[in-house]
């Protein structure tokens, strides 16, 4: 029920059930992962609120330790917390599912005793990364590499096309590599699978139509965060200075791909500077987003 003034009177009216309707669609997707899942922890209490923070945004969380506890009842129960921001729920139900079984995994490590993160919880490890396989996530994530290949020798790796298909293109081949795990929080962004998507496909469809969140927090919660731009510069003693859109125009210049140790890397306020002094003589330089 809300409270509302009418001419003075103090009434009651009606309240709004969205609320509930969003615990009760939380509850509903964590029974379905812990059916597929039995280590997943039962029961735990759901709370919701926005996950906006100054230094970014929490898409969820699970406690610890059991930090609620039934008053006034002799041996009652005591439960973990999870908690789910409004700007998920505000998403697609596939991402709040991927949330939802993000924080289930961390139970499962609780279930199995198995420590899946460390730097005050932050920094998830590689056995989180096992057990978020094991629930359905997979870790995503490319990046460009130098490997070495046999018989080819050191090669630059790119990544293809979005259509995944491998390709050359001027001597060099192009293909995924996965990235290593991020420095401050680990193999914490698991992403849902398609093969999970399809396993999950009655309890999405229920979360569609009963979820009826309002979405004004979608161009906060779905914008992906912002690429660092990287001025990249090769110093080509007597030659003309040249800066190009993309890096494959300074190859081309240049005669070929520069070794790795040839490539300098600075960030825009430096190089903006440099350039502002007539520093730049000599330097072939491009601009990379990473």
């Amino acid at each position: 029920m809300t409270e509302t003034i009418n001419e003075g009177k103090r009434t009651m009216t009606e309240g709004t059930t969205l609320g509930s309707d969003a615990i009760r669609a939380l509850e509903t997707t964590w029974a379905a992962i812990r059916e597929r899942h039995p280590d997943v922890l039962a029961d735990p209490v759901f709370v919701t609120g926005t996950g906006a923070t100054r230094s970014g945004l929490t898409l969820g969380s699970v406690t610890v330790n059991t930090v609620w506890q039934q008053r006034n009842q002799a041996g009652g129960g005591r439960f973990h917390e999870v908690f789910i921001a409004a700007e998920t729920l505000a998403q697609t139900p596939e991402k709040l599912l991927e949330t939802l079984i993000h924080e289930a995994v961390h139970t499962i490590a609780t279930t199995r005793g198995v420590k899946d993160t460390s730097r005050q919880y932050r920094y998830h490890n590689r056995r989180f990364r096992e057990l978020c396989e094991e629930a359905g996530l997979e870790w995503a994530h490319q990046v460009a590499e130098t490997v070495t290949v046999p018989g080819h020798g050191k090669q630059r790796f790119l990544l293809t096309d979005g259509d995944g298909e491998h390709r050359c293109e001027d001597g060099f081949l192009l293909f995924p590599v996965e990235a290593k795990a991020d420095e401050k929080l680990g193999y914490s962004d698991m992403t849902i699978t398609d093969e999970t998507v399809a396993e999950y496909r009655e309890v999405l469809e229920i979360l569609n139509r009963d979820l009826q969140i309002e979405r004004g927090y979608r161009a906060i919660a779905s914008t992906p965060p912002k690429k660092r731009r990287t001025v990249c510069m090769v110093h080509t003693p007597g030659a003309a200075s040249m800066e190009f859109s993309s890096v494959y125009g300074a190859v081309e210049h240049l005669g070929g791909w520069p070794a790795e140790d040839a490539v300098q890397r600075i960030g825009v306020v430096v190089y903006e500077g440099l350039k502002g002094r007539g520093l730049l003589a000599g330097h072939v330089w491009w601009l990379e987003y990473v």
